[in-house]
């Protein structure tokens, strides 16, 4: 989102901390996108199961090399 909506907003985030038993933040913000992809590690933390896990990495990896999602493309 941060890359499709750049021409539009600033973008700013908070860091984390994953541990073994959750998510912490520090709560300031920071100049630019995350670089951390802390949805999706927000998906193991809430139990969700591991082939959505797998298909949200596969998906931004794959939008990290051409800039577009093409699942989103297929379906229109």
């Amino acid at each position: 989102m941060t890359k499709i909506l750049q021409h539009c907003y600033v973008n700013y985030h908070f860091r984390e901390n994953i541990e073994v038993d959750g998510i912490s933040f520090d709560y300031q913000l920071h100049q630019g996108p995350s670089i951390t992809k802390n949805a999706i590690k927000l998906l193991g933390i809430l139990n969700y199961p591991e082939e959505i896990i797998i298909n949200a990495n596969t998906m931004a990896k794959g939008f990290e090399k051409t800039n577009r999602w093409e699942y989103f493309l297929e379906k229109i």
